[in-house]
């Protein structure tokens, strides 16, 4: 039998106790202490389930004295061990870290099959995020959660339970502190900032995604068919693991693989509609008028302001696929804004990636350029000259008023009927033209 005085670091009352060899300490209002008890001795051993680290302890002066944890730590860990639950806390440790998150798998939809799963948001089956800067802000899902976006108690604005508000929209996830526990509560809201009820000091952006614009219809053979106004596109959700470099894009679409379907086009994530605004307002929204008659220099220099850059000839031509092929926009005309647009044979506009208007609406900009001669003598129908660069950026030598440092164009616009599809190109026109049925899409590296 050893008699000392202890310190408990769970209530911070000292006592004395008279304890067997090789017992437990248990302060009286029950915190047993993870001391190994010696007669006749003031100090012994502990080994801390913080750092996993053996250390000596004051028997005495109570707390446990570990370089690698603090009180509150300590305090968590015997709360944890009360409840039956250490492995919970161990689990958690990692998010002590200022911003840490990570997850097990990929943002989801439920599936593609009932009109229930489209509009579903999944959640990884496991995943810890940190709230609120370093220590005792850890949180954890222990299962998947289901978000079913027609219920208003998902989302700190209840209209969004309403299919047609969400239509062509942005919302993003939000992992909040919740009143007891280490369980975080998943929010939606449209809010770019934090959730209605909470601050940033209580909550967290961890994804967004984007809903469909308007219904898919049914078309045979592809991923979105069957898809309603205002549910999930399932390659537009984002999270802090899986999104464009270094932020969150709303309104781009992921191209490549996924843990979730075995579609695999190009590993970027793509403007679901051609780009509107200019400079730092450049951006991919549902019903904005599409920006067009900017030349390619132009569009190039908007495009750095979200971290993007034109497609490739090739990205253009897998990212197109699904989209229909040799056909425009049903009416033969300009529609000025974008997405939503069907074509002639009344198909949806939309790529098996929830890409919209990728042909028959507008030509697009590549990032491919070429330069080349006119005339069939080439002695006598070469002419040079500079051509001066809007902007005061300097001139381009060559040839004729077309041809010299051409840039792609693709995809066919509201006449090209036929011509239409992933691999119409036209090669004529100078980067430093501008046209009315000439826009600009944008791609961005993932993170």
């Amino acid at each position: 039998m050893a008699t000392g005085s202890y310190h408990c670091p769970v209530c911070g009352i000292g006592f004395e106790a008279s304890i067997l060899v090789g017992a437990d300490v248990v302060c009286p209002n029950g915190h047993t202490l993870p001391y190994d008890v010696d007669p006749g001795e003031d100090t012994s051993t502990c080994d801390c389930p913080i750092c996993q680290k053996r250390f000596s302890v004051d028997l005495v002066l109570g707390l446990p004295d570990c370089d690698e944890a603090d009180e509150s730590a300590w305090a968590e860990y015997y709360n944890e061990s009360e409840d039956g639950d250490f492995m919970t806390f161990l689990n958690r440790l990692p998010g002590r870290q200022d911003a840490y998150y990570n997850r097990n798998r990929m943002w989801k939809n439920k599936g593609s099959s009932l009109a229930a799963d489209r509009r579903t948001l999944v959640s990884p089956s496991h995943l810890i995020v940190n709230v609120g800067g370093a220590g005792n802000h850890s949180y954890e899902l222990a299962a998947a959660v289901e978000l079913d976006l027609d219920t208003a108690a998902n989302w700190d604005d209840s209209q969004y339970a309403t299919p047609a508000n969400r239509a062509g929209k942005d919302f993003y996830i939000y992992a909040c502190v919740p009143v007891s526990g280490y369980t975080p509560v998943l929010i939606l809201s449209a809010a770019t900032t934090y959730p209605a009820g909470y601050t940033a000091d209580n909550s967290r952006k961890i994804g967004c995604f984007h809903c469909e614009c308007a219904n898919v219809g049914t078309i045979s053979g592809h991923p979105l068919t069957g898809y309603l106004a205002g549910d999930i596109i399932p390659r537009s959700i984002q999270d802090l693991k899986h999104r464009p470099y270094g932020r969150f894009l709303p309104g781009f679409a992921w191209g490549g693989p996924t843990d979730f379907d075995s579609l695999n086009y190009a590993p970027l994530w793509a403007s679901i509609y051609h780009l509107s605004g200019t400079g730092a307002s450049i951006a991919s929204v549902f019903g904005a008028a599409a920006t067009v008659s900017r030349n390619f220099y132009d569009f190039a220099d908007d495009l750095k302001n979200i971290g993007a850059r034109m497609m490739t000839d090739w990205e253009f031509a897998q990212l197109h696929s699904g989209t229909p092929e040799e056909t425009n926009i049903y009416g033969s005309a300009n529609p000025t804004t974008v997405g939503g647009h069907v074509d002639t044979a009344s198909r949806r506009i939309v790529s098996n990636i929830g890409l919209e208007d990728m042909s028959g609406v507008w030509w697009t900009w590549l990032q491919d350029r070429q330069s080349y001669i006119a005339g069939a003598d080439y002695a006598t129908a070469i002419v040079f000259s500079y051509e001066d660069i809007s902007g005061t950026r300097g001139s381009h030598y060559g040839q004729g008023t077309c041809q010299a440092q051409a840039a792609v164009i693709a995809g066919g616009y509201w006449t090209s009927a036929a011509s239409c599809g992933s691999r119409a190109r036209y090669a004529l026109y100078r980067r430093s033209v501008a046209h009315s049925s000439f826009g600009c899409r944008a791609v961005a590296e993932p993170q």
